[in-house]
């Protein structure tokens, strides 16, 4: 099988319950997503050797990112510790005629201060 990197952000996906407004609620279901994270989780699920390469925060949000994609199968050992911040994003889920909201929150977000010098490209 092919040897896969994807190269992007990994974000949090913050969502109320129950088709609830983001005024409704104080409770959110949380999930760890993003485009190139998504591709690298099915591409390994697919059988292939996938890598993920990004920038997290060497903090406990950042630990559960790489969790979530080292149990989707995804090398984590391409993903830099720096700054501080993961992003978020926060979706109001569609009901019936009304339609989905995404409100995105991710200034300062790690992946925004990775440099070509961190990484080891051999």
């Amino acid at each position: 099988m092919a040897h896969i990197l994807t190269m992007g952000e990994i974000m949090m996906r913050l969502t109320p319950p129950s088709h609830q407004r983001l005024v409704q609620t104080n409770d959110f279901h949380a999930y760890f997503g993003g485009a190139e994270a998504n591709v690298a989780m099915n591409m390994s699920q697919f059988g292939h050797d996938a890598s993920f390469l990004t920038a997290l925060p060497a903090n406990a949000m950042g630990e559960a990112a790489k969790r979530r994609l080292r149990a989707a199968g995804v090398h984590t050992n391409t993903i830099v510790d720096q700054g501080r911040r993961l992003g978020l994003y926060y979706v109001e889920e569609g009901y019936s005629v009304k339609p989905a909201e995404v409100i995105y929150d991710r200034a300062d977000a790690s992946v925004g201060e990775l440099v070509d010098t961190a990484l080891d490209w051999e």
